[in-house]
């Protein structure tokens, strides 16, 4: 990436380090954003480029054809290169947070199982991971908590990059 791009603001550089601010370990980015909220700073009057990629490539190097920079922190705004590394893109969706929008049970990979008839009567609980785009069941148990905990053994022995599962 050619870092001596100038404009009357600057060097692109420059213009990059002003635009962050150092809050706790993240470095972030307080400049414009995407509308899926990632920092973006413009290279040229009809280029704009993410600004933790611009951070990961200014510090490490170049990002290999079919690699996307992941936060480790989770903090989409965060630039610190530290906190960025490379990942596929399904390595990258294995490192979330919590239930999708649709979990009735507000937790990842965990659903009610209810009991058929008028009642609907919560009877348990299935938990279920899906990796290379196939289904994987870690069975039905009778509590949240247990779900959860099976969960998360099936993530930790399917995935690599599920940093939330793996602290203890």
């Amino acid at each position: 990436m050619n870092l001596t791009i100038s404009s009357p603001d600057g060097t692109l550089d420059q213009r990059f380090d002003r635009r962050t601010e150092r809050r706790g370990d993240c470095l972030v980015w307080i400049g414009g954003k995407n509308t899926s909220g990632y920092g973006q700073i413009v290279m040229s009057k009809r280029s704009k480029v993410c600004a933790h990629r611009y951070s990961y490539e200014r510090s490490v190097g170049p990002i290999p054809v079919g690699m996307v920079v992941d936060h480790i922190c989770r903090n989409k705004a965060c630039v610190e290169p530290t906190h960025l590394r490379l990942a596929t893109t399904k390595q990258n969706g294995e490192n979330l947070t919590g239930a999708n929008s649709r979990s009735t049970t507000g937790v990842r990979g965990v659903q009610i199982v209810n009991s058929r008839g008028r009642d609907n009567v919560i009877i348990g609980y299935r938990g279920r991971v899906v990796h290379n785009r196939k289904g994987h069941n870690a069975g039905t148990y009778k509590t949240l908590a247990e779900a959860e905990a099976a969960v998360i053994e099936l993530r930790n022995l399917l995935f690599t990059h599920n940093d939330l599962d793996r602290v203890e």
